[in-house]
This record gives structure tokens, C-alpha cells and sequence, in this order.
């Protein structure tokens, strides 16, 4: 399963590749909702604790790997040899890219979250003190679903493959498990049976291949509940402003069953 990464990671980089018209259309779309909001309502997305956050995270996808392969070359009884080893480096960065296009899409969706924060808190206040028109309002919410949608065009062949993969990751992990093994401790050959150091060996390389795949199924994991609890905290933000605007129409206009934006 651990195998599967440098595969996965090729086709992401030539998504990526593929996509950078609509990559750079999706920031410029985000860039023109920003200046817009700071005009309006002097916010902007607190970048520094996403940075902060992004950077945690990448590094932690980094240093895992780093002590696993780090482990596995000292049980091996190669440190000395191995300092000079690429496997140190390539390894975690292996690790590291198929968490960042991840970490990429829940900073986007962060700041879609924001700026529909804002507005939803903005229409909320206009109970108590009209500022703008339901037009303005409009016009801002128009902006922000076609951000959504820049970001969409970007990212939903990232998500359909990263669901794809990590879909089949876990079914073959419940394959694999449900099946009927034989104890790891358990001899193989008869040789096994009188060397006790092979076997102690053996047994080694079997915790060290299990621990490749664990750390795989849980990157598998987190592309699941991260693509799904981003799309249903951005859908329901974006409802949450639709709710704010009927939450100010007129009575009148709501007795018409209707309201115009003027």
C-alpha cells in the first residue's frame, strides 16, 4: 500500500500542471473578493494563523517519515553508512506533497468560509441599523459563489481522485486485515525455526512494512474527513447568508411571497 504514494504523488503533480489556468483565475478571483471586502468592511482573512497552521502541519507530515525511515535504517544496523542516504530526504517529501494539496484546499475553503462569516455577521447587524442596500449585499454574494466556484473548477479533480485512492487504500486495509494470516512471530522456513536472530530480523522488516502502510491509511483518513468536512462547513456558511438575507426582506415584500433587488 505504502508503494502506491510516489504513483499518487505524479498524478497530482500533473493535475496541478494541467489546472494552472484555472489556478491562477481562481486567485485572481480571490484577490478581487478581498479588496472588495477590505473596502467594505475593512476584514481581511488572518493569513498568519493559516500560515502558521499550514506550516505546522507540513513540517509534522515531514518528521514522521523522517523518524520512521530513520528507525528502519537503525534496525538495519546501516546508520553509519546510510547519513548520506537520498531516502532520507525523498521519503518524507513523498509524504509531504500529498498532504500539501490537501493543506492548499482547506486554506482556500478557510477563506471562503471567512469572507461568507463576514457577511452573514454584516447582514445580521442591518436588524438594528441599515447600512447598505439588499443590492450591495447581492452583488457581494455573487462575488463570493463565483470565488466558490473558481475554487471549485481548481480543486474537484483533486478531490475525485483523492477520494478515488483513498476509498480503495481503506478497502484493501479491510481486505487485507480480514483475512485469515498467520501469527508474525510464526516461523516461515525451517531455517527460521533454528535461527532465532532471522527470525527476530524477519519479524522486524514485518513491523517496519506495517508501519509504511499505517502511515498511508491515515493520510488516507484525513483526505476523507477533510474534503468532507470542508464542503459541508462551506455549503452551510454559504446557506447561512441566504438565511440572513430573508431574515431582512421587508414584510411586505414576504406577504408578496417576493422581493425584488432594486
Amino acid at each position: 500500500m505504502s508503494g502506491t504514494k510516489p504513483l499518487i504523488n505524479c498524478w497530482l503533480i500533473f493535475l496541478f500542471i494541467v489546472r494552472l489556468k484555472q489556478h491562477v483565475k481562481m486567485l485572481r478571483t480571490m484577490d478581487g473578493v478581498d479588496m472588495s471586502f477590505k473596502s467594505a468592511f475593512r476584514k481581511t482573512p488572518n493569513m498568519r494563523k493559516h500560515t502558521w497552521l499550514l506550516f505546522t502541519l507540513f513540517a509534522l507530515s515531514m518528521v514522521v517519515p523522517f523518524a520512521w525511515r530513520f528507525y528502519e535504517v537503525y534496525t538495519d544496523g546501516l546508520l553509519s553508512s546510510s547519513w548520506r542516504d537520498p531516502s532520507f530526504i525523498l521519503v518524507p517529501l513523498l509524504t509531504a506533497w500529498n498532504i500539501l494539496p490537501l493543506l492548499y484546499y482547506h486554506l482556500c475553503n478557510s477563506v471562503a468560509r471567512f469572507w461568507c462569516t463576514t457577511l452573514k455577521k454584516t447582514l445580521r447587524r442591518e436588524h438594528f441599523k441599515r447600512h447598505y442596500a439588499l443590492k450591495f449585499y447581492y452583488e457581494q454574494f455573487l462575488k463570493i459563489t463565483a470565488m466558490q466556484e473558481t475554487i471549485g473548477d481548481l480543486f474537484n479533480p483533486f478531490v475525485l481522485f483523492s477520494l478515488a485512492w483513498s476509498f480503495m487504500l481503506l478497502s484493501l486495509t479491510i481486505y487485507f486485515v480480514t483475512q485469515p494470516t498467520s501469527s508474525l512471530v510464526e516461523p516461515i522456513t525451517a531455517e527460521q525455526v533454528t535461527n532465532e536472530s532471522m527470525r527476530n530480523k524477519l519479524n522486524e522488516k514485518i513491523l517496519i512494512n506495517v508501519g509504511w502502510s499505517v502511515i498511508q491509511i491515515i493520510v488516507a483518513i484525513l483526505h476523507i474527513c477533510v474534503i468532507c468536512a470542508n464542503g459541508m462547513k462551506t455549503n452551510e456558511e454559504t446557506r447561512n447568508i441566504l438565511t440572513a438575507v430573508l431574515a431582512i426582506v421587508p414584510d411586505a415584500n414576504a406577504d408578496l411571497d417576493r422581493f425584488q433587488v432594486e
